[in-house]
């Protein structure tokens, strides 16, 4: 019987340390998925700012903006902008605060960057018009059809109540009738 008893207290206490290990072991996964998330999210962010401050060139480049996002880049993404700026020959539009690592850029280019920037503000501008109004509008269309609602809720509540009164004084006038019918069938016994 004692043995019966340890090989349980045994077969619990395996039961519960796997449990913990295992819950040990999701934790520990949630936490590097959490912390690869966030490194990558944070490198996709210096990868999208040296790409615009690249990309838009001496529009926003100031002494160190786009020096500071090419030194952001692996060195092999340095190498090969350099390289491509070294085999196509187009060194004249190198930008002057970078040096020879250079980032490309036009003044064409940059103004047409420019324009489709203003473009997209005036889009989400309008978009997000457009959404007020549309929201300004389904809360109009709401309180009217509340106020219709609640309206037509007072007109059934006074046609129930009117309803009800003349049911019940149809009873009551029954109720009299009886009462006065017996009260004369009295009357006319003791007559």
């Amino acid at each position: 019987m004692l043995q019966a008893v340890v090989r349980g207290q045994a077969h619990w206490r395996r039961l519960a340390a796997q449990r913990r290990a295992a819950a040990r072991k999701a934790a520990a996964v949630q936490l590097q998925a959490a912390a690869r998330g966030y490194l990558a999210r944070k490198a996709l962010a210096r990868a999208k700012a040296a790409a615009c401050c690249i990309q838009v060139g001496t529009v926003l480049c100031s002494t160190s903006c786009a020096a500071a996002a090419l030194n952001t880049l692996s060195t092999d993404t340095q190498a090969s902008i350099t390289a491509f700026v070294k085999d196509t020959g187009r060194q004249q539009y190198v930008c002057p605060c970078i040096g020879a690592g250079g980032a490309l850029f036009s003044a064409p280019q940059a103004a047409w960057r420019a324009v489709q920037a203003q473009r997209l503000a005036a889009q989400l501008r309008a978009q997000r018009q457009r959404a007020m109004e549309h929201r300004a509008a389904a809360l109009l269309q709401a309180v009217v059809r509340g106020h219709r609602a609640r309206q037509q809720l007072v007109r059934q509540n006074q046609a129930a109540t009117a309803i009800q009164a003349c049911w019940r004084g149809v009873l009551a006038l029954r109720s009299f009738l009886q009462a006065r019918h017996a009260a004369v069938r009295v009357q006319a016994a003791f007559r």
